[in-house]
């Protein structure tokens, strides 16, 4: 199983080979949930969520998927600030903010009106934590 940190080079392969991750990607995951890291992985492939939220952070969208299921996350700032302190790791453009509101909209339903607040709130805070 995945529980905890993979400690297995065979493991680690494993899971390599069959989410398509890099040790970066498997470190940082497993570090991230532990016992949860096969549930978060399953939702993300499940999903068609396994591309890189930014190429250069090790974080994928399927964290906003499990944030939303066993975080509560209800915004975006629940997921940057809360779930994964992605705000913190560096200055993100409006551009990406907008794609990770717009997936997290498209799960929750939102509007193009919600998503565009989530983008502003999101990107404001970014900037006054920089």
């Amino acid at each position: 199983t995945l529980a905890g940190v993979i400690e297995s080079k065979q493991e680690r392969a494993r899971i390599a080979q069959r989410y398509d991750l890099d040790q970066t990607q498997i470190d940082y995951l497993a570090r991230l949930y532990g016992g949860g890291l096969d549930e978060m992985l399953s939702m993300a492939e499940a999903s068609n969520a396994m591309r890189r939220i930014h190429p250069e952070l090790p974080a994928v969208y399927g964290q906003i998927l499990f944030a939303m299921r066993h975080e509560m996350a209800a915004r975006l700032s629940d997921f940057t600030a809360v779930s994964t302190y992605l705000r913190y790791y560096r200055r993100w453009t409006r551009e990406e903010i907008q794609r990770m509101a717009a997936f997290m909209g498209a799960q929750l339903g939102w509007e193009e009106r919600r998503i565009k607040r989530e983008v502003e709130d999101e990107y404001t805070q970014n900037f006054a934590n920089g």
